[in-house]
């Protein structure tokens, strides 16, 4: 290796995980198609094998809460491009977010109507309080595959 190794900022993290998100569009069958700039709301768009629909994705990194039993995401922009945008998405710019998990090397896709306006946690375990039964968004119900 060169040089000492490298401590990731956000922006770095980010990076890495639209190009794994990407990756694993590609590796599924999808078309991936990239906007030139940073001007859209959405990262990429695509297409699904034998389909003529597209769909605008948000790219997002996932983070481990409740020692790993819960996967958390940010539904809101932490540096929106223009001063005329508050950072939030809607359905009028983004139709899922795509989110790479590190701590699992794993994938999950959820359909922005399904999303706060801050952020979505994901549960990766079930519950033993009948009163929380169905009512949990799973991993397993988002992941892309």
């Amino acid at each position: 290796a060169i040089g000492s190794p490298h401590v990731m900022n956000t922006k770095d993290k980010g990076d890495i995980s639209e190009a794994k998100v990407q990756a694993r569009y590609m590796e599924l069958g999808y078309t991936v198609l990239e906007p030139r700039g940073d001007n859209e709301r959405y990262d990429i768009v695509v297409q699904p094998p034998e389909s003529d629909e597209f769909a605008r994705v948000q790219i997002k990194t996932g983070r481990s809460k409740n020692g790993g039993d819960k996967l958390e995401f940010d539904t809101k922009s932490s540096n929106p491009h223009s001063s005329d945008w508050d950072g939030e998405y809607s359905s009028q710019n983004v139709d899922v977010f795509a989110v790479y998990f590190p701590d699992k090397d794993d994938y999950f896709e959820v359909p922005i109507e399904e999303c706060g306006a801050h952020a979505k946690t994901l549960s990766c375990v079930g519950t033993d309080r009948p009163e929380l039964e169905g009512r949990l968004n799973m991993t397993e119900d988002y992941k892309l595959t």
